[in-house]
């Protein structure tokens, strides 16, 4: 099910180079009832976060799976367990334990060169070219800044199958996204689908639970390589603050 709306003017992807990437995942999930250990290069079935690919619109578990992996620690950090921190001036974030809980970084190799859809500026400009000055080129810009930034994930769900309509229609397949982190812009996350891209496209090279002493350490080196934060608390309670602007 589409909206048949084309969220493309050019159907033009961006390239996702192999390298080293950084995932955060939970330590566990459950399978068929039973609780065993998360395998870091799986896809994800059961996500509903940003441009999740359900289908139907009501799906669950997908046929499809979804990766969420940053190049930067920072921004795998802030599109899951940070997201929400608490910012308390000066740089400093506060951070509840209860959100790092049974989670885990991993760092993952990705073996071979991906391609995806890039829907943050300046990389946009491959599907809405800067020469285009129209009303719908206007409308599509304002659409993919609020698809990026938005905290309200079910619209994002709907655009993901109108581009895989799209990317169809043109013969090529729609393997993932790409755009900016909404908390530190200089940190990009990338979605990878599976299929295409399946658990073989991917090597763990080590995976560090952030409830640990550990992890808190590389949670607050990550912060002050990408932009100087400092990881100032981490909480016991629930219950704090967005970033400011947060939807």
């Amino acid at each position: 099910m589409t909206s048949g709306k084309k969220r493309l003017i050019n159907v033009t992807m961006d390239g996702m180079p192999e390298g080293t990437y950084y995932r955060v995942h939970p330590k566990t999930i459950k399978k068929n009832g039973v609780e065993v250990r998360c395998d870091p290069c799986d896809a994800n079935p059961y996500s509903r976060a940003r441009l999740a690919w359900i289908e139907p619109p009501d799906g669950w578990p997908s046929q499809i799976g979804m990766t969420y992996v940053s190049p930067q620690p920072a921004g795998a950090l802030f599109e899951v367990v940070l997201r929400k921190a608490r910012f308390l001036g000066n740089k400093r974030i506060s951070c509840s334990r209860s959100a790092l809980h049974g989670v885990c970084l991993s760092r993952l190799r990705l073996l071979r060169d991906a391609s995806v859809v890039p829907i943050t500026l300046p990389g946009r400009h491959l599907i809405i070219p800067p020469s285009d000055e129209s009303a719908y080129a206007k409308e599509l810009h304002e659409e993919w800044d609020l698809i990026s930034r938005t905290g309200d994930y079910g619209p994002t769900h709907m655009a993901v199958r109108d581009v895989a309509q799209q990317c169809t229609v043109a013969y090529r397949q729609l393997a993932g996204f790409q755009w900016a982190s909404k908390q530190e812009p200089k940190a990009d996350v990338f979605l990878l689908y599976s299929p295409p891209a399946n658990k073989s496209v991917w090597e763990l090279q080590e995976t560090i639970e952030l409830d640990t002493a550990a992890g808190w350490n590389e949670i607050a080196q990550a912060l002050w390589k990408i932009n100087s934060y400092v990881l100032f608390d981490i909480q016991a309670e629930d219950g704090f603050d967005p970033p400011p602007g947060d939807d």
